[in-house]
């Protein structure tokens, strides 16, 4: 499932924050920081490398985070990179042993002086 979260800002002042689905815009007072996900493993294996791919505007600072359910877990590859000229970012990583099979989340995160938006993709570890 793909979610964008879009911060609605006037003034400088935050008025609300909204989650679209794919298709969906944004109302026309939100200023928001483009931010996408372009490629991720939908199936990874314990052990294997990955590689996660997103676009932002450039010099947002964009981070990933691995999440099941509410907790978040550390990825050593995961750390914070400022998009350049071109908006794209990259982090290969390798899946730790220890997660257990199941569903998970990326999250990854853009921060500029808009705001901060979020964009999560699900995917399978076995």
């Amino acid at each position: 499932m793909r979610r964008r979260a879009f911060l609605v800002v006037a003034g400088g002042t935050l008025l609300s924050a909204c989650q679209l689905g794919i298709g969906e815009k944004p109302p026309e007072e939100a200023q928001f920081i483009p931010l996408r996900i372009l490629t991720y493993s939908e199936i990874v294996h314990r052990g294997s490398e990955a590689i996660l791919h997103a676009a932002s505007k450039e010099g947002a600072e964009v981070t990933p985070a691995l999440m099941r359910g509410e907790e978040t877990i550390a990825i050593e590859e995961f750390t914070a990179q400022t998009a350049g000229t071109d908006g794209f970012v990259r982090w290969t990583w390798t899946v730790p042993e220890t997660l257990e099979p199941g569903t998970y989340t990326v999250m990854v995160t853009a921060v500029a002086e808009e705001g901060q938006i979020s964009w999560t993709e699900e995917f399978e570890v076995r």
